[in-house]
């Protein structure tokens, strides 16, 4: 008795389940990553401009949430990641050791939603000018 009354049981939860669980699933919303952040921002030297070969690592919560990046000739640096972090920390290293390291701490980013799609993205930038050492 106890047994088919468990049986039924597994068998009606197995067809609600079926019918408003996994029918109402959105595979983007629940197997991929729905977030995008964009950092990106220009590395320059008060005489020299921009500068080019700057080492830029993007970290949430002391673990980099991208690869490092490295400027280009235009001292410009961008880079992405699929995480949805609310405050990042961007460090600047001049692997030559000519320029002073610098840092930002960016917190309260705000994602907008992507109209017609189930994405947010947000946008950061920020602009380092070092010092010779």
């Amino acid at each position: 008795m106890k047994r088919t009354f468990l049986t039924s049981v597994n068998a009606l939860l197995t067809i609600v389940l079926a019918a408003f669980g996994f029918g109402s699933c959105n595979m983007v919303k629940y197997g991929v990553p729905d977030t995008e952040l964009e950092v990106w921002g220009i590395v320059d030297a008060e005489k020299e401009g921009a500068l080019e070969a700057m080492q830029v690592t993007v970290k949430s919560h002391g673990q980099p949430i991208m690869p490092r990046t490295y400027t280009n000739e235009e001292g410009i640096y961008r880079d992405y990641s699929w995480m949805g972090a609310r405050e990042i920390d961007i460090i600047v290293v001049d692997p030559s050791g000519e320029y002073a390291s610098d840092s930002a701490h960016i917190s309260n980013i705000v994602y907008q939603k992507e109209k017609g799609a189930d994405k947010e993205t947000a946008i950061v930038r920020q602009d380092f000018h070092l010092k010779k050492k």
